[in-house]
């Protein structure tokens, strides 16, 4: 009788700790996940979605820029379209360096699981 498929000691650490790479990612994940959600509160896919038409328009200003022009109108707040501009890019910006921190990090730990 033959044996086939015999896993040694060293197979079944192998095994293991694939395994544990793997649940270590998926925390991961779910960490990355967790902290995008923090990041973006309430807001709407919907509202999300607009965000880098709103940052284009805002930092091309001397194009034509009918969401930005749009939303003017709509919020009725009186504001300029250089005035909107303004809070646009710099919700985008403080978006861009939080976003950057949270993916950074993310990486940084896939990396340390892949070497393990």
């Amino acid at each position: 009788m033959a044996f086939t498929n015999i896993k040694t000691a060293a197979d079944l650490a192998t095994e293991a700790q694939a395994s544990t790479n793997e649940q270590a990612k998926q925390q991961a994940l779910t960490e990355y996940n967790e902290s995008i959600t923090a990041m973006i509160g309430q807001v709407p896919n919907t509202e999300l979605s607009s965000w880098a038409k709103q940052e284009t328009e805002s930092r091309n200003l001397d194009q034509p820029t009918p969401m930005i022009d749009q939303l003017i109108i709509s919020r009725g707040l009186g504001e300029t379209r250089e005035e909107l501009a303004t809070k646009v890019i710099a919700n985008a910006d403080v978006y861009a360096v939080g976003y950057a921190q949270v993916l950074g990090e993310y990486q940084a730990k896939l990396k340390t699981i892949e070497n393990v």
